[in-house]
């Protein structure tokens, strides 16, 4: 347990209060005990309206995840279900702010990714060892890229690729190339693998992450896989409150010039 669990704890109570208090809302049953549709909750989509910093020579990179309180990123394989409407809802809205998206491959077939609704929205699929169904309709779709090791594997010619890396991904190196193609913003949406892998290179500027009201139990994958590296310092920079379900979004603390936070 992390020294800061309790000031962790304290601050979403006081983001739980504030956020009731400001919008004078009652607190509703969970999602999914209901079976009506419900409004969403714009006042916290507001809070990812934002306009993020454009870098010279690479995309900025905003992950957006969600976790059950004790942890879990799927029931049954997916994550849909650990979310209510306004968590589906940001996931669109986030694709739409940043233009693109990147998401591993092994995430894009369980959640049975397609190409997107939304004409300037381009999806970016990440495997060392790409072994997909190259005729799907995502593959099929030239808004769709491989984003690969340079000694993979080559798809079908009518699929387009980032190199990047020898026997490992070069996430530094693919995100600069995704930048010579003009892709300025980029949010990941996992899986726990690509996570820890953008964790460990410290590529991550922006974190989103929405907290279910949901205990799933068994054994538990992390949203960021298990992979070491040294802590990663993160500065709240909004929270919102829907029904039970919490909303954080987090930016990276970089260093000073000094070495200074």
């Amino acid at each position: 347990m992390r020294s800061d669990a309790f000031s962790l704890r304290a601050s979403l109570s006081a983001a739980w209060v504030a956020c009731h208090e400001s919008s004078g809302r009652v607190t509703t049953p969970p999602a999914c005990a209901r079976t009506e549709v419900m409004p969403l909750n714009e006042e916290v989509l507001d809070l990812y309206r934002i306009e993020r910093a454009v870098f010279a020579d690479r995309p900025w990179v905003s992950s957006i995840m969600v976790t059950s309180i004790d942890s879990a990123v799927d029931i049954g394989g997916t994550s849909g279900p650990l979310g209510n409407d306004t968590d589906r809802a940001l996931l669109g809205l986030m694709r739409r702010e940043h233009g693109a998206v990147i998401v591993g491959a092994s995430t894009a077939r369980h959640e049975k990714y397609r190409p997107s609704k939304h004409p300037g929205v381009r999806l970016f699929v990440a495997s060392r060892n790409p072994s997909e169904d190259w005729d799907s309709e995502l593959w099929q779709d030239d808004r769709t890229t491989l984003v690969t090791t340079e000694t993979a594997p080559r798809p079908p010619a009518h699929v387009n690729v980032v190199a990047a890396g020898e026997a490992d991904l070069d996430l530094l190196e693919a995100l600069r190339e995704m930048k010579r193609r003009g892709v300025d913003h980029v949010s990941c949406e996992g899986g726990p693998r690509i996570n820890s892998a953008f964790l460990f290179a410290d590529l991550f500027d922006e974190v989103s992450l929405t907290l279910s009201p949901q205990a799933v139990g068994g054994t538990i994958q992390r949203a960021i896989g298990d992979r070491q590296f040294d802590p990663r310092r993160y500065a709240l920079a909004s929270h919102g409150v829907d029904g039970d379900w919490v909303f954080l979004r987090y930016l990276r603390r970089r260093l000073s010039k000094n070495g200074s936070l």
